[in-house]
């Protein structure tokens, strides 16, 4: 399957940055079995996006700001759903 590029022009050049640490602890989450690595990494990317989506500089008629609002949104939940799947795991182990 080809993988669509995403392309960010961040008005104060901070996505660029962030966006490779975040592929980077994206395949960390993918790539380990290991719990509570998974759980580090989840909470690694909810740390690095919170930087993304607290920006000052958003521009809300700014289509690169809201692109970058959109995507990290949509990394947010996925990691927040990474936790709760760990949250779960383990109840069901106890």
């Amino acid at each position: 399957m080809h993988r669509m590029e995403q392309t960010v022009d961040c008005p104060i050049s901070i996505f660029e940055g962030q966006e490779i640490e975040l592929r980077r602890i994206t395949e960390a989450i993918n790539a380990t079995r290991d719990i509570a690595e998974k759980e580090r990494y989840a909470t690694m990317m909810l740390e690095e996006l919170g930087i993304l989506l607290s920006c000052q500089a958003y521009n809300d008629k700014d289509e690169n700001c809201v692109m970058c609002h959109w995507i990290s949104s949509l990394r947010k939940t996925g990691a927040e759903v990474v936790l709760k799947g760990i949250q779960l795991t383990r109840k069901l182990k106890n």
